[in-house]
């Protein structure tokens, strides 16, 4: 078996392994793994494979187009859900939560025509109030119409508690929006605890917690390659993961538990780069 990849860049030579399907005899199981020296479209790359068997050749042509229509969820409307949810105008007051300009954008202006109230871990030009999350309702008084917290709750050791501290910072009826990684390499170790589903959002956000969820989904398909192929893990590749997970709630009360448990008692090292913010 032969394979080649055709692009709008460079690629190294295709790299093949097959195996015997454990499951039927008669199918062979192929993974083809090829890297881009520069920034390429994949909506214009395929794969073709030339299949050499009992003196024929056959040749198999993948379109990218093709296969990303199998793993890419075809309803993904959570960013539509909390425009429209945010934009109503009864919602004035939005807290971000980490949300400092760590890439030297600024969420200030994120939603328009809202107050965009920024809290994080990190004191910087933008932020507003200085607190962890896990600990929310001992620093903000107000209740706000909504929240948003993009990119964070992966790095959140309890996420379960920032729920309930949420919650607590919300009037009735508020809604919230989190965006945070189903499939993503490690990073700001050892502040990179957890990984989320769509169908994960139901064990944090929901009635005991005070919240209901008005939508959730998954984008942005990632494959995986391992550094070192293995045997035993055949058939990985065909796994597809997700870099965005993310959910819409909406506060439908108080919380019915709580986690008194504090950060700094499980957390002995500051977020990464900032020994003194723990």
């Amino acid at each position: 078996m032969s394979a080649s990849v055709t692009s709008d860049v460079e690629m190294s030579p295709p790299s093949v392994n097959s195996w015997q399907s454990p499951r039927d005899a008669s199918v062979v199981v192929f993974e083809v793994f090829s890297v881009a020296y520069d920034e390429f479209d994949l909506a214009v790359s395929s794969l073709e494979l030339t299949i050499k068997c009992g003196g024929k050749e056959h040749v198999v042509a993948l379109p990218y187009a093709e296969v990303q229509k199998r793993h890419v969820p075809e309803n993904y409307t959570v960013m539509q859900t909390w425009r429209s949810l945010v934009g109503e105008a009864d919602v004035q007051e939005v807290l971000d939560v980490g949300g400092r300009a760590r890439s030297g954008v600024s969420h200030k202006d994120i939603a328009l025509g809202k107050n965009v109230v920024i809290t994080d871990i990190i004191e910087a030009d933008d932020v507003d109030i200085v607190a962890d999350i896990h600990e929310l309702s001992r620093h903000v008084e107000k209740k706000f119409d909504a929240f948003m917290s993009i990119a964070v709750f992966e790095h959140l050791v309890m996420p379960w508690k920032a729920v309930v501290e949420l919650n607590k910072v919300l009037r009735p009826g508020a809604v919230g929006l989190v965006v945070t990684h189903q499939t993503e390499g490690l990073h700001d170790v050892p502040w990179d605890f957890y990984r989320y589903s769509s169908d994960a959002w139901k064990g944090l956000f929901n009635k005991k917690t005070g919240f209901e969820i008005v939508d959730s989904g998954m984008r942005t398909p990632m494959g995986f390659i391992r550094l070192r192929w293995n045997q035993r893990n055949t058939g990985t590749t065909f796994a597809v993961g997700y870099q965005e997970s993310a959910v819409v709630v909406r506060k439908i009360g108080e919380p019915e538990v709580d986690w008194p448990v504090s950060l700094a008692s499980l957390v002995e090292t500051g977020y990464p780069g900032f020994p003194e913010a723990r």
